[in-house]
């Protein structure tokens, strides 16, 4: 009789072994669910189909999301309707006499400070002939400047600036004498330069930088430059192309 109690009792070891096997599966099962439903959950919200990001923010703002390009589109961005380098060029034909004009030619690209600048080199006239165009780096024009590259000739005074400027220059307003400032910048550089202002609200400037040692070189280096000033560009406000010495 005792023998047939004992056979009766259920198996709890093997019961407790089932129970703990379901419940691992129901939690696969549960992790499963759940890495699909985020996939899900992310996809929707990354294509803008259902917004779950906006709905639930403080629980779900961590999900990916598209650039919306309705978005982009509608943020202001300069749309200049000639490439930098056609800008250079144009530039150049209009304050070159023809002989130093350089062709069309790709332009390197570097940055300086916070701007970026386009730079074309050329020899052209039996003279180097340097343009650089600077902007901002979201693209607003800063200034554009042509220059002159000259090695070992005399220091030019205020009273020939002007004859001197025409042999590479075709145009500068009437100038006097009284009309050039004289100054000195960082690194030893003098200046003489003019400035006037364009019709359409530029600043244009004549000058010639000096510098008695220049880098490798022993001798006088000049560099005579046209250049114009944007609006943007802080050295506007000051009248001038050139930072100069405090």
């Amino acid at each position: 009789m005792d023998q047939e109690t004992t056979e009766q009792i259920p198996p709890v070891e093997d019961e407790t072994k089932q129970a703990s096997s379901a419940f691992k599966l129901l939690s696969i099962e549960i992790f499963v669910v759940g890495i699909i439903s985020i996939l899900i959950l992310s996809i929707l919200n990354y294509f803008n189909i259902v917004s779950t990001s906006k709905i639930f923010p403080k629980e779900l703002d961590w999900l990916p999301e598209r650039e919306n390009p309705d978005k982009i589109s509608s943020i202001p961005k300069p749309t200049p309707s000639i490439t930098q380098e056609t800008s250079m060029i144009s530039y150049a034909k209009e304050v070159l006499r023809p002989e130093f004009i350089p062709k069309l030619a790709p332009a390197s690209i570097d940055y300086y400070r916070d701007q970026r600048y386009f730079k074309m080199e050329h020899s052209r006239g039996g003279a180097r002939v340097d343009i650089l165009y600077f902007e901002s780096l979201d693209g607003l024009p800063m200034d554009i400047n042509v220059s002159i590259y000259n090695q070992g000739i005399p220091a030019i005074k205020k009273d020939n600036f002007l004859p001197f400027l025409e042999k590479y220059f075709i145009y500068a307003p009437e100038t006097t004498p009284s009309d050039i400032e004289s100054f000195t910048i960082d690194g030893g550089g003098s200046v003489l330069e003019t400035v006037w202002d364009n019709p359409d609200g530029t600043k244009e400037s004549r000058s010639i930088l000096r510098f008695e040692t220049w880098r490798e070189i022993e001798e006088p280096v000049t560099f005579i430059q046209a250049c114009r000033l944007f609006q943007e560009n802080p050295l506007y406000s000051k009248n001038t192309c050139f930072d100069r010495e405090l």
